[in-house]
């Protein structure tokens, strides 16, 4: 089992990707691919910054510092701060985040309407991506897909007598299926990750998911997540929306789960709250 990076790793990590030099590491050319998609990253980052400065953060800000603050430590966070003001991450960042962060002064800051406004460009961004496809229930029982995709949305109207059955018109179920392993890591030994995620919708129904452990995946590894991995399930008569993650399993003390629960919790908390006749693209923040 891979030990969990300290602080100084996650401080140079971060320092790599921001790096003007256009890192070429895996996780650099992924933020690369869709700099929209990272608007959350890049909010935080921006958040971390201000706080640094000594400017009063916008109440999004503070959510999205605090979060930091309490998986990593105030040093960290503080770091962070310091490095996106840095020169090289600043030019750097054009290329990771939108415009949006990425041109927006220290001086000003980033509020969830602003992210709200933002909402249909993201969903415009992420759909467009080459490993991501919306299918409908037919098109799943015609055997439509090709195994090429990263990420499946499945849409259409609830079907009477199979699995996609609902209790209400407004009540919706987006399940985890399961995944593959294109490229494993760069770690000794063989990965070991579990999954974190965060929905809720606007009816204020909510729901966290800390999956169990998935030992020895390796690349071209595929695990099935269960019947009962579920990243919404609730009454959703507008939006849904919500946070995935996967984490490396580590050696970390039952204290930092409850951690990641509980930060979990509040990103479902503000989703569900972020207004009513709202509407967010379900799974990409």
């Amino acid at each position: 089992m891979s030990s969990t990076l300290t602080s100084a790793e996650r401080i140079a990590l971060l320092r790599e990707q921001l790096s003007d030099a256009r890192s070429e590491t895996r996780s650099a050319r992924r933020l690369r691919q869709c700099p929209a998609a990272n608007v959350l990253i890049g909010a935080t980052l921006h958040a971390a910054a201000r706080r640094e400065r000594g400017l009063e953060l916008t109440e999004f800000e503070d959510l999205l510092a605090g979060k930091v603050e309490s998986l990593f430590g105030s040093s960290v966070l503080a770091e962070f701060g310091r490095i996106y003001q840095e020169p090289a991450s600043r030019s750097g960042a054009a290329s990771l985040f939108p415009a949006l962060i990425a041109d927006r002064p220290l001086e000003d800051g980033f509020s969830m309407e602003d992210l709200r406004a933002f909402a249909p460009e993201l969903q415009k961004a992420v759909e467009g991506l080459p490993g991501v496809r919306q299918v409908t229930v037919e098109d799943l029982q015609r055997g439509a897909l090709t195994g090429e995709e990263d990420v499946v949305v499945v849409t259409g109207a609830p079907t009477k007598g199979t699995e996609f059955e609902v209790e209400d018109i407004h009540e919706a179920r987006v399940r985890f299926v399961k995944f593959r392993c294109d490229r494993r890591s760069t770690e000794l030994g063989e990965d070991e990750i579990y999954w974190a995620s965060a929905g809720a919708g606007d009816s204020k129904a909510q729901i966290v998911m800390l999956t169990p452990e998935f030992g020895s995946i390796i690349t071209g590894s595929e695990r099935d997540f269960g019947r009962n991995a579920f990243w919404f399930k609730g009454a959703a008569e507008k939006f849904m929306a919500g946070h995935i993650q996967v984490w490396e399993a580590d050696h970390s003390p039952s204290s930092h789960y409850a951690k990641v629960r509980q930060a979990l919790a509040d990103i479902a908390q503000t989703f569900a709250h972020s207004g009513p006749g709202r509407r967010w693209p379900g799974g990409c923040l």
